[in-house]
């Protein structure tokens, strides 16, 4: 398997009234949260993300294009985080604090 880096993360707000904000910069972090963390009903865009970022933990689907997809379903779900609150958040919050996962070496 290939838990590879994406280009740019995907910042998205999970949680009781999506309090807890999560930094996505790896195919292994999205599909934990696509098959274990999703909060809404499944839809097609969910299960394109599913399928598309398995199939990049194998290397059959290229980062960015799985990136895309979740991205895409997480937008749809309601938990994606704008551009704005990104930056909101950066400014009070640093990128390791908002990250459950430990960072690649």
């Amino acid at each position: 398997m290939q838990d590879k880096r994406f280009d740019q993360p995907v910042h998205v707000a999970l949680g009781p009234s999506g309090g807890i904000v999560y930094r996505v910069d790896r195919i292994g972090q999205a599909v934990a949260i696509l098959l274990h963390r999703w909060p809404t009903e499944i839809t097609k865009k969910h299960t394109t993300a599913q399928r598309s970022n398995l199939m990049a933990l194998r290397g059959a689907v290229m980062v960015e294009d799985a990136r895309r997809t979740f991205e895409d379903a997480a937008a749809e779900a309601g938990i994606l985080m704008s551009p704005l609150a990104k930056r909101i958040i950066a400014s009070s919050i640093s990128d390791a604090s908002i990250s459950p996962w430990p960072r690649a070496r």
